[in-house]
């Protein structure tokens, strides 16, 4: 029942992704760039990620596409969360997520990673929240609790949690086109 998975290895990591995940190329590219947002988080960064950031980090990246010009987008809605982002029977509060420990999982694992992916949306294109995302994670590296981190950082966290359902209603999702003019690649050595 497990789509994708990523493993971190002092040696080599991995990326599982199933390539029939719903039979189109562009849900097994969702999956890995999923897969490889997590690569990316725990290769550069030396601190542990409360799930909420690290699933909502993935998944926002999840949705990224590599244009044929070589440019790329980044920031697309994640629909394949839509269901659990619209559904009103349960929503895992920024609270909640915010409180959950290193390693821990939501009771609703689907509602966790769908409002993480609005979380990070949200934060990361709304102007108001200009680097409120900057000071959270700030805070983390400081040593700060997770939850504690996120109230010095966003302030009332019900206050957020409506403004992100707000934001989630319009349903009008900014998104960045970064051209292939701006990305230096470095050479590829295996």
């Amino acid at each position: 029942s497990v789509a994708g998975f990523y493993v971190a290895r002092a040696g080599t990591s991995l990326a599982i992704v199933s390539e029939d995940f719903d039979g189109t190329r562009a849900g097994a590219e969702v999956l890995l760039f999923h897969e490889y947002a997590h690569h990316f988080l725990n290769s550069n960064f030396s601190i542990g990620w409360p799930v909420w950031l690290g699933e909502g980090f993935a998944e926002f990246y999840s949705t990224t596409q590599i244009r044929n010009d070589g440019g790329v987008n980044i920031g697309l809605p994640a629909e394949a969360r839509a269901y659990n982002l619209f559904q009103q029977l349960y929503q895992i509060s920024v609270s909640k997520m915010l409180s959950l420990p290193v390693g821990a999982r939501s009771n609703d694992v689907e509602s966790m990673y769908a409002r993480g992916w609005l979380l990070m949306h949200y934060l990361i294109f709304e102007p108001s929240r200009k680097g409120q995302l900057d000071a959270y994670l700030a805070g983390l590296g400081e040593g700060k609790p997770s939850a504690a981190a996120g109230v010095a950082a966003f302030g009332d966290l019900t206050k957020l949690d409506r403004e992100t359902d707000i934001y989630l209603e319009r349903n009008k999702f900014k998104a960045v086109t970064v051209p292939a003019s701006a990305i230096k690649v470095d050479a590829i050595t295996l």
